[in-house]
């Protein structure tokens, strides 16, 4: 008897293909002898798919090998040139799976490092969950700071130094003012105890498409 066991948040097995997946990588029949498996070989199969961070494989005599997966749990979407891809905490891309039904994840995107970087502004972001149920996109700036890409169409430009005082200070202020239901651009953070607000002015004009 193979017993297959999953302790993410990610469910692997959601559907019957996800499952012939793991049982084709396991590669064990059910009259195989328990002792001829290697459980080496099996674990290193198991890690080779994509969603898999690691495995632990384990026989209990008479006839039942027990697999457990500790997958690689979605954190954001990574902007790439291909589009969007699916990406962990560690920033590292999860094969196989597919970014559509991720689309309520925040988009990642900028300098080099942004993936790596992302589960560091993302858990700031989540200190304050209102302002973050709006937030759509972060952005990483010459791989030094992030501006905030909130569902509206407003950016907020987050300082280098100390972003989640700057990011608290206007939670604060949203809850006083509601500035962000404003007709603004931006709200520019990145000098200290200072707020700077663009309004969205409207481009007169016929102008090129970007």
């Amino acid at each position: 008897m193979i017993k297959v066991l999953t302790n993410s948040r990610f469910p692997a097995f959601r559907s019957i293909s996800d499952l012939e997946i793991v049982l084709n990588a396991i590669g064990v029949h059910q009259n195989t002898p328990l002792l001829t498996l290697n459980l080496a070989v099996i674990r290193v199969q198991l890690t080779s798919l994509g969603w898999v961070k690691d495995a632990r494989v384990e026989r209990y005599f008479p006839n039942k090998l027990v697999v457990t997966l500790r997958e690689r749990v979605p954190l954001a979407l990574l902007q790439t040139e291909e589009g969007h891809r699916l990406i962990d905490a560690s920033g590292e891309m999860i094969a196989n799976a597919s970014a559509k039904e991720f689309r309520h994840l925040p988009v990642i995107s900028g300098a080099k490092g942004a993936a790596a970087k992302a589960h560091l502004i993302l858990d700031i972001l989540q200190t304050e969950p209102e302002l973050f149920s709006d937030v759509w996109a972060v952005h990483f700036v010459s791989g030094r700071r992030w501006d905030v890409h909130m569902r509206s169409g407003l950016v907020i430009k987050l300082p280098e130094r100390d972003p989640v005082l700057a990011w608290s200070r206007l939670s604060r202020l949203e809850a006083e003012t509601k500035i962000t239901a404003r007709d603004l651009a931006a709200i520019d953070l990145r000098i200290p105890d200072q707020l700077i607000v663009e309004p969205n002015i409207p481009v007169r004009g016929k102008g090129s498409r970007t």
